[in-house]
């Protein structure tokens, strides 16, 4: 019987073993598949994923096509085989080594985007930073660009070479390590790494260093990073650029220059100045700023021109500003770029028209109007605090006089382009906020915040909702015959001799869309562009046929209409141009060869359509419609 007994607790230890053996195992097999799968999402986490596209720059793709951009807003320089690679608003100029233009690089050349930030030598290889739209490398006549799955990973403010990695910092993603074949996230992983939105890049003492727009700087070591903010004695947590020489790191914010030693220190500070750039070149001290130009060893040097960066090359001191590339030469700061002048000083266009003598208007969002020659080249600006925000432009024939809407009221000019009258609020105009101007046989609509106001004969009325308009917000007229359809945020009211006589919205009719952005008279068929409903159609016979089956929804821009028999043009607020072919019945959606998908503005002379953008002009010759429609 003791035997027995001794040989039942044998069994049961014998037995609670083995169970706790496979209890263990099974549980060792969890956590070792729990590691495993951590690991892989880290690392799926770390890895950053993209497309990549190769072209030449050399492609006869866009041949007879023409970007009219400006590109005075200059962000970055490298020198890179013997020749000056500038980065600015409007795409990558190449100089010679006494700074002769040899070519300027634009999304017609394979740039996925005309707006660079940054430029970077790495392995033995030109990287080229976009304000939105990724990476892009430059190489034996070769461009590939490599667009981040992540859009925020796209937004490139700042990349930086070492010896073995290239970094990338973006607004949004963090930080992205580039090895010359594989790109990670990794960095952003690390203790103490709490920065997304990346304002600079550089290196002290073997470390990198990270600027950020609000959380201060951070500071690489081998388990992690140090923050250091204004508690540690930064002057503000924006950082600006940063800047190293001999082993002190230079700190541009908004509330002036830091300097960090290499013990990661702030030891001094310089207030006031909103600093963008720092340089020490010839035993002197220069500070570029934000609206007070350089100053130079603590003492202003003039200008109000805002400063981007200050770059040593060569031996040589340039200053990237935001009106163009300038050097210092025998202490004197001089204009590298002499075409300049002859460019846009506003890539974003707003209207067009045609002068007398054919040339070509352009209204712009920031700094008035530009007059070009038919080769694309600016022969006059003019500008005023009173000329921004254009958002119209009407040529009228009859009096030879170019009316200019904006969001302050209408200028009017004569057929020298002298200013002759400005109309406010005050001198008759019920909305200073004017959309857009249509003049007729005898009268003209200006389309305000407030209603209209007509012109007749000398006199000015307006009506507004208390006569019946269906929203006071009216962005453009339309006349067929004696009726005038005005496009409205809440629809069309349809008027007559001044009087109203019926509106059509979405709830009474196949409307799209309330808010109407643009229209064009068709055979006396109304196209209506809508904000996010596309277009539609109020045939003559009354009824209503919408395009969305066949196009989809989208935002038409505000006068984003262009007729020209018979093809019907339409701007887009990110889908590029739909051109309809009236007669065919038939679409093509236009958007390789734009400099923006924001089309902003169109018209066209006997020979080419010309697309405004947000980003520049792009000159397309008519003959390239027939490819597609």
């Amino acid at each position: 019987m003791l035997l027995n007994k001794k040989g039942y607790c044998l069994l049961v230890v014998i037995l609670i073993i083995f169970v706790g053996y496979h209890i263990y195992e099974r549980s060792f097999h969890k956590v070792d598949e729990f590691v495993k799968s951590e690991k892989t999402r880290q690392k799926q986490l770390e890895e950053v994923k993209y497309q990549v596209v190769s072209q030449s720059i050399d492609s006869r793709e866009f041949e007879g096509w023409e970007v009219i951009l400006g590109s005075s807003d200059t962000e970055d320089l490298v020198f890179f085989e013997g020749k000056y690679y500038l980065a600015t608003s409007g795409g990558l100029k190449v100089y010679t080594n006494d700074f002769k233009e040899i070519r300027k690089i634009t999304n017609l050349d394979g740039l996925a985007e005309n707006e660079i930030t940054s430029l970077a030598i790495f392995d033995s290889k030109l990287y080229i930073g976009l304000k939105s739209k990724g990476l892009m490398v430059f190489y034996k006549d070769t461009l590939t660009h490599y667009l981040f799955e992540d859009p925020n990973a796209c937004k490139i403010t700042a990349i930086f070479p070492t010896k073995n990695y290239l970094y990338i910092g973006t607004f949004g993603a963090g930080l992205i390590r580039f090895d010359g074949k594989n790109f990670s996230f990794c960095l952003n992983f690390l203790k103490g790494a709490k920065f997304k939105d990346i304002t600079s890049l550089g290196l002290l003492n073997g470390s990198l260093v990270i600027g950020t727009q609000k959380n201060g700087l951070y500071l690489g070591k081998r388990d992690g990073f140090i923050n250091l903010t204004k508690v540690n004695g930064l002057l503000s947590d924006r950082i600006n650029s940063l800047n190293c020489f001999d082993n002190r790191l230079f700190v541009g914010t908004p509330r002036g220059l830091n300097e960090v030693n290499e013990r990661l220190q702030v030891v001094s500070k310089r207030e006031k100045q909103f600093v963008t750039g720092f340089a020490l070149f010839n035993n002197k001290a220069y500070l570029g700023t934000f609206n007070h130009g350089i100053f130079v060893s603590g003492k202003s040097i003039g200008g109000r021109c805002k400063i981007n960066s200050l770059k040593v090359i060569n031996n040589s001191l340039f200053a990237l500003t935001a009106e163009g590339i300038i050097a210092l030469k025998e202490d004197k700061w001089e204009d590298v770029d002499s075409l300049r002048d002859m460019e846009l000083s506003d890539n974003h266009i707003t209207a067009f028209a045609f002068d007398l003598n054919r040339n070509l208007v352009v209204g712009s969002f920031e700094r008035g109007l530009f007059i070009l020659t038919s080769n694309g080249k600016v022969i006059q600006r003019i500008k005023s605090d009173r000329l921004q925000e254009i958002n119209h432009l009407d040529f009228d024939s009859r009096y030879g006089i170019l009316r200019v809407a904006t969001s302050f009221g209408v200028a009017v000019f004569d057929d020298r382009l002298k200013l002759i009258q400005f109309i406010k609020e005050e001198t008759g105009l019920i909305g200073e906020n004017c959309a857009h101007i249509r003049h007729l046989k005898e009268k003209t609509i200006f389309s305000t915040n407030k209603g209209i106001t007509i012109e007749e004969k000398g006199f000015l009325k307006s009506l507004y909702t208390l006569h019946g308009l269906i929203n006071n917000h009216v962005y453009c007229s339309e006349a067929i015959d004696d009726l005038i359809y005005l496009g409205t945020l809440g629809g069309i009211t349809l008027i007559k001799d001044n009087a109203v006589l019926k509106s059509y919205t979405t709830s009474n009719c196949h409307l799209s869309a309330n808010w109407i952005t643009a229209m064009v008279n068709v055979n006396k068929d109304l196209y209506v562009g809508t904000y996010g409903g596309g277009v539609d159609r109020l045939s003559k016979d009354g009824k209503w046929i919408n395009f969305y089956p066949s196009i989809g929804k989208f935002e038409v821009n505000f006068n984003g209409f262009y007729y020209d028999k018979p093809l019907l043009f339409v701007g887009t607020l990110d889908k590029g141009v739909f051109i309809y072919n009236i007669e065919k019945d038939r679409w093509f959606n236009l958007k390789r060869g734009l400099s923006s998908l924001n089309v902003t503005a169109i018209t066209a002379d006997g020979e080419y359509i010309y697309f405004g953008t947000d980003c520049g002009i792009t000159k397309m010759p008519k003959i390239e419609v027939q490819k597609w429609l």
